[in-house]
Formats: structure tokens, sequence, C-alpha cells
């Protein structure tokens, strides 16, 4: 079974030999699935959720955040799924985004906080 690692090395071999004109969309990695009979729809939805909203972005965006050895079966859970799970949310308030609960007017899921608490040294999982 490829693993998200086999994805990203697939996308890295196919943009830097195409000479064409480069389009803003995800070309190679539904290519990837449909050659390897995979849920192109959830992968993609996984590695957006991640900042990869094209295939370019998902090599600058998504590698180091998904382990490469992750199957691509696999859920993983993403920084949108993280902030909701553990309630983490803000909204703009006095030229600033600030910390709120998740029922607060304009509340939004806190991306920035997730991304720092799942990514960051600093913030080490205890869960």
């Amino acid at each position: 079974m490829p693993n998200y690692g086999d994805l990203f090395d697939y996308l890295e071999l196919k943009i830097s030999i195409k000479k064409e004109i480069y389009v803003n969309n995800f070309f190679h990695t539904e290519k990837f699935c449909k050659d390897n009979k995979l849920d192109s729809e959830r992968i993609i939805l996984t590695l957006y959720d991640f900042g990869g909203h094209n295939d370019v972005q998902i090599l600058y965006n998504v590698i180091g955040k998904i382990p490469r050895i992750t199957d691509l079966n696999e859920e993983v859970e993403t920084p949108v799924e993280y902030a909701i799970r553990n309630g983490l949310y803000c909204r703009y308030h006095e030229g600033m985004w600030v910390r709120c609960k998740k029922g607060a007017k304009d509340a939004r899921v806190d991306l920035k906080l997730a991304n720092e608490m799942m990514f960051s040294k600093k913030h080490e999982k205890n869960d």
C-alpha cells in the first residue's frame, strides 16, 4: 500500500520535470490516487487541511507534517480536527485575533494555535 512519502516523491518528480505552465490544481495527486486505486477526494481533503491547496503547496506546506511512512488509507488528524477536539477557537476583536469559546459570536477554529501545538517542539503532546 502506498504511503504519503510515495505521494510526496511522486509529486516532487512530476513537478520538477514538468516544463509546461503550472496549473493550480491537484492534477498529479489525482493521477497518483487513480493509478493506485485510492480515494483521492478523502486524501485531497486531508492534504488541503494541512495547507496543501494544490500539488505545489503540498510539497511546501504538508511535507514534515504528515509522517512519510503513514499509509494513504490511514486516518490522519488534521489541524482543523485537532482544534475542534481541543476547543481551540478565536475571533477578531478590536484589531487582533483573541481566544474565545466555541459558541462566541464570529468564533473560528484557531488554526495558528492548532498548528503550533501539533508541530512545535515547545508544545509537546501530552495526549
